[in-house]
């Protein structure tokens, strides 16, 4: 092997199917070394791209004399280690227009992988040609959440692409994040806000997440749409990745999320964009299955979260309220679900079935128009039955008006001993009482009837 080592330069990566190629590793020694170069997709499933360089000999180590970056120029690494296994640089597949993975050429990190599994991560600043190590304090891989995280912050660094974090928890804790960089600048370019959706007329509510994109700055895109299963951030990244929509996505104002009451995942999000592309802004759900999303039922793209915030709706004038309630009542949503159709339909019935119960009541309510002999007749009804009643309890009449009935009234009440006016004096004393029982229980009913909630009227 050369005392003066293998220079590794990054600009060497395959091109196409098969994702390998090899080069000449510039030892100016004796020993010729090819270097093997090979493209995966790391981690798995992600937006990012992994360039191993290793000696294509099978050799478990080799000497690094220097990298270079994409444009030749030497990576200014201070203390780079020596002896190393293989070495390897991350990319964002979509740093090009031209298309995902098509020839990236700003390396976000670079892996070196010394013996013994010792790796040592270099990004460099923003605008500086100066790399650093990210990792001082420990020599272990980084794998998973945490290198994928790395990636996602250096991507919004450097590219402009920032990745929305729709886990639940995140959202509730912090009002602004972004990547290191534009943390300290702005404080963030994502802001989250909980905005609660309302029903006036039956006062249920339930909370979307808005997440607003400061999109000040050039170019500035969404890279990628996150979040962690039920809040769980040792667990894999899910991606909300409709088919209808093309990552990065440029000129995006905000995302606005609805979330399961039970999984406390996001089901329904609605992106909004000022861009012109016509498949972008709109609604989009998760699927049966929980795993891909998909365009949401057409008929929710007749209210979007603008005529939601803040605002008081009443769903039994709005269509397009009373169809995204039900569509959350079925993604698990609750808060809204006395808004779904079957509802308001059910009490839209019971209302006219009052409305019906109540006007047939005031029918028999109304005053009848009695002619001069009626009226004739009803005054001598009224007295006939009262003037006995006066005699009884001795006002006017005197108890001669019941002497004929006396020993038929004195036999049917048992009272054989009892005078006639004393007979008359307790039936008049029950029977009054009874009329003004009987008359205070009206005017109470009319009273319920008029004022009282006709909701509660139909239980």
């Amino acid at each position: 092997m050369a005392n003066d080592g293998v220079t590794i330069n990054l600009s060497e990566k395959p091109e196409g199917n098969p994702y390998t190629k090899e080069y000449k590793g510039a030892s100016t020694g004796s020993d010729q070394i090819i270097i093997k170069v090979t493209e995966t997709t790391y981690p798995p499933n992600s937006d990012f791209l992994k360039f191993t360089h290793k000696d294509s000999g099978g050799g478990t180590q080799f000497t690094l004399a220097e990298i270079k970056d994409d444009n030749g120029e030497k990576v200014d690494v201070s203390e780079l280690p020596k002896d190393v296994k293989n070495l390897s640089a991350y990319y964002w597949k979509y740093e090009n227009d031209d298309g995902p993975g098509w020839n990236p050429t700003k390396a976000l990190i670079v892996e070196v992988v010394q013996d013994g599994d010792k790796y040592s991560y270099y990004t460099r600043g923003i605008g500086s040609s100066v790399w650093f190590l990210i990792n001082p304090f420990q020599s272990t891989q980084l794998t998973g959440k945490l290198l994928e995280e790395k990636l996602d912050e250096f991507t919004c660094e450097h590219h402009n692409a920032v990745t929305i974090d729709l886990t639940r928890n995140k959202s509730s804790q912090r009002n602004k994040y972004c990547c290191s960089y534009h943390s300290i600048t702005d404080g963030g370019r994502v802001t989250v806000e909980s905005v609660p959706i309302r029903c006036e007329k039956h006062h249920g509510s339930i909370p979307l997440f808005k997440y607003t994109v400061n999109t000040s700055g050039r170019g500035v895109r969404v890279a990628a749409i996150n979040y962690y299963d039920s809040n769980n951030t040792n667990s894999p990244r899910k991606r909300i990745k409709p088919s209808e929509l093309t990552f990065p996505i440029p000129d995006v104002r905000s995302i606005s999320a609805f979330y399961s009451d039970n999984s406390r995942n996001p089901v329904l999000i609605y992106v909004d964009s000022s861009g012109t592309r016509p498949s972008v802004k709109g609604w989009y759900k998760q699927n049966t299955g929980g795993n891909t999303w998909e365009n949401a039922p057409a008929n929710l793209n007749n209210i979007t979260p603008g005529d939601l915030e803040n605002k008081g709706l009443d769903c039994k004038d709005n269509e397009g309220f009373k169809k995204l309630a039900e569509e959350l009542d079925k993604l698990g949503c609750y808060g809204l679900e006395k808004c779904t159709k079957e509802i308001v339909e059910q009490q839209e019935a019971q209302a006219e079935q009052l409305r019906a119960e109540k006007g047939a009541l005031g029918e028999l309510e109304s005053p009848v128009e009695l002619g001069p002999e009626q009226e004739a007749e009803e005054k001598d009804n009224q007295e006939g039955f009262v003037a006995p009643l006066k005699a009884a309890s001795g006002e006017t009449a005197d108890a001669s008006a019941f002497e004929p009935l006396k020993d038929q009234i004195k036999e049917a009440s048992g009272l054989t001993d009892w005078g006639i006016e004393n007979i008359l004096g307790a039936f008049a004393g029950v029977f009054t009482a009874s009329c003004i029982t009987t008359f205070v229980s009206w005017k109470l009913y009319k009273f319920y009837i008029h004022h009282s909630d006709p909701w509660v009227r139909q239980i």
